[in-house]
């Protein structure tokens, strides 16, 4: 695109990286901004603080629990009256799990369905409902670990887990996977990790699967201290480690970045152009800030789990694209 969206609707909005998302976008001169929180309080609280950093409403409130898929269906009904293409959506919302994992109402892992299954239903319901601009473009966040360099949050290997349990089932793997059930072990900071690989997996099935000019990217924005994500986390990691790295040393050392930086980034792909469409995007190798690069990791160019992702989450969500077409080449193939 060549210019930034006038339109766009942003998740987890009411705090971290999307208020800042929400601040940046508007400050950026877009139309509307429309801030997707889980309840209509947060999102009014977080309305009238951006309201009064950035001196004009640009800011729509939408209450969705992107856990609770009754709530996405409400919401896009929501979009559907009141009319207007949407022309970018952030998909920035998602949460650390903690020690345990924590579940949703249907069963699913709460990290795992704020980050991938309520952004599947989310997007989905808009692309048949018509809703998103002829040139949209749809940015989901990703992380650091992705790439698989990062050893104490290196990914959970879901094909190794699928051989071993499964017969190299990836479907099922990736049920048990999303569940964080048995025979799966969940170790917190993995299975952040592979969520978010999962995720570029989900970018790679539903570019194949857009429109001619709408794309899609996995950006991860950096490691960003200064963000909800990591609020169920053990108090170490809350009270001492992050505000150790959100200082003078984090930054000196480059380890991590500000909240703008981190915007940044999604300021910048909202700006690509479609032969980026599917790809994942990090920090280049041995950073974790700093210029983006594509992550080409064979892990996250298996075109077996793209496909197994999206037919595990067509069957969580009963959502899915009626006119799909095939995965094609590898997106580091692209341009």
């Amino acid at each position: 695109m060549s210019t930034q969206p006038r339109t766009i609707l942003i998740t987890g909005a009411n705090s971290g990286l999307g208020f800042e998302s929400a601040a940046r976008f508007a400050e950026l001169g877009a139309d509307r901004v429309i801030l997707v929180a889980r309840s209509v309080e947060k999102g009014e609280a977080a309305r009238v603080q951006l309201r009064e950093r950035v001196g004009r409403d640009p800011f729509a409130v939408l209450p969705i629990d992107l856990a609770e898929l009754e709530t996405v269906d409400a919401a896009i009904e929501a979009l559907r009256h009141h009319g207007g293409a949407i022309d970018a959506l952030l998909l920035n919302a998602g949460v650390a799990g903690g020690a345990a994992p924590r579940r949703s109402p249907s069963g699913i892992e709460l990290g795992f369905a704020s980050s991938l299954l309520g952004h599947h239903a989310l997007t989905v319901g808009l692309l048949e409902a018509g809703l998103l601009a002829e040139r949209a473009r749809i940015v989901i966040a990703s992380a650091e670990a992705v790439g698989g360099e990062m050893a104490m949050m290196a990914p959970s290997d879901i094909s190794a887990f699928a051989e071993e349990h499964f017969d190299g089932d990836l479907h099922a793997a990736l049920i048990a996977f999303a569940r964080a059930e048995s025979p799966y072990q969940y170790t917190s900071a993995p299975h952040y990790s592979a969520v978010k690989m999962v995720a570029g997996w989900w970018a790679w099935a539903l570019s194949s699967r857009l429109p001619k000019g709408m794309a899609v990217y996995a950006v991860s924005p950096g490691t960003t201290p200064n963000t909800g994500a990591v609020r169920n986390q053990p108090w170490l990691v809350r009270n001492v480690v992050m505000p150790l790295m959100a200082g003078p040393l984090g930054r000196w050392t480059g380890i991590s970045h500000s909240l703008a930086d981190a915007v940044g980034r999604y300021v910048e792909a909202m700006a690509w152009g479609t032969e980026r469409s599917g790809q994942t995007w990090a920090s280049m190798s041995g950073k974790t800030t700093g210029p983006m690069a594509q992550m080409t990791q064979p892990h996250l160019q298996d075109r077996r789990s793209v496909e197994a992702t999206w037919t595990m989450l067509r069957q969580l969500t009963g959502r899915d694209l009626t006119q799909a077409r095939r995965v094609g080449a590898s997106p580091s193939s692209r341009g």
